[in-house]
């Protein structure tokens, strides 16, 4: 009865949280296509939700791919690109330190 619950519980909760992931993929791909700009359903918790999900299932196969969802989830892709890049940006930086040529 309680795996029966937890595997309930995974599908409701994991499922829709899946689905959203798909549609933001789907949504980039149209935005590319027609150059009109969209928005993405559940940014930052579909990823997270999802492999939580995937987490508390009752499956050891399922728990140990919990990872999954958080490199498929676009917006936390875009996120650590935008972490990972703004450190660069201000290393980059004129009148970061050095004197520039024109002075």
């Amino acid at each position: 009865m309680f795996e029966a619950l937890r595997w309930l519980s995974c599908v409701a909760i994991g499922l829709p949280c899946a689905l959203c992931l798909f549609g933001n993929w789907l949504s980039l791909i149209g935005t590319l296509r027609t150059r009109k700009p969209t928005s993405m359903a559940m940014p930052f918790l579909a990823g997270p939700t999802c492999a939580l999900a995937c987490w508390l299932g009752p499956s050891a196969t399922l728990r140990r791919f919990f990872w999954v969802p958080l490199v498929f989830d676009l917006s936390l892709l875009m996120l650590a690109g935008m972490v990972i890049s703004s450190p660069l940006r201000w290393l980059r930086r004129p009148g970061s330190g050095e004197e520039s040529p024109d002075s």
